[in-house]
């Protein structure tokens, strides 16, 4: 379901992840919880509401490098 493709040794590394992800949401302690194949996927594919963009550029890291010298240089003065 999750690999859209005929199960393939090839396929399950490529796609590793979603295959312990699954295994993870399947089985808890050696006790099958689910096997609802559309629950399990539906679980193992959406998105986190939490997760968000982050955008890193040559601005984003200057103003920490400034930040953490600022803060060294407290840490010196105590």
């Amino acid at each position: 379901m999750l690999l859209r493709n005929p199960l393939e040794k090839r396929g399950i590394m490529e796609n590793l992840d979603l295959v312990l992800l699954c295994h993870d949401e399947t089985i808890e302690d050696g006790i099958i919880f689910d096997t609802d194949s559309a629950s399990i996927a539906s679980r193992v594919t959406r998105a986190r509401p939490d997760t968000t963009e982050i955008v890193i550029n040559e601005q984003s890291i200057l103003s920490a490098y400034q930040t953490v010298k600022q803060k060294m240089q407290r840490i010196g003065q105590l």
